[in-house]
């Protein structure tokens, strides 16, 4: 027998049921090592105030590719608004004749006229 009449044979019967438990096999042991992973990813990016459940199914999706850059931008901060110093600023309610004290992260109720 030649190899290409190998090659082109009929598969013996009950060679695609074994075939497709080969492929369920692989692509359970991918989960069970990928899953847990996706589950740290996507729980790390919840506690970041990230989308958890976007990281982690992009993970299972491309675990080499997203787990760098999730490595790369897990730790940027999500935003860039700096908050300014603490100070007299205009009062943010409105009152054109009256300056308000930030303390840095919020608004307190000392205010002052101007």
């Amino acid at each position: 027998m030649t190899w290409l009449a190998a090659v082109t044979a009929t598969p013996a019967e009950g060679s695609g049921a074994r075939l497709a438990l080969v492929y369920l096999v692989v692509a359970l042991a991918f989960l069970a090592i990928v899953g847990p992973l996706a589950f740290l990813i996507g729980r790390d990016a919840n506690r970041r105030g990230r989308n958890g459940w976007g990281w982690g199914l992009t993970f299972v999706w491309q675990p080499v590719i997203v787990g760098v850059v999730y490595l790369i931008v897990r730790d940027r901060p999500r935003h860039s608004s700096a908050t300014p110093p603490a100070g007299w600023y205009p009062d943010p309610s409105g009152a054109a004749s009256e300056l308000r004290w930030w303390d840095g992260r919020t608004w307190t109720d000392h205010s002052t006229p101007t």
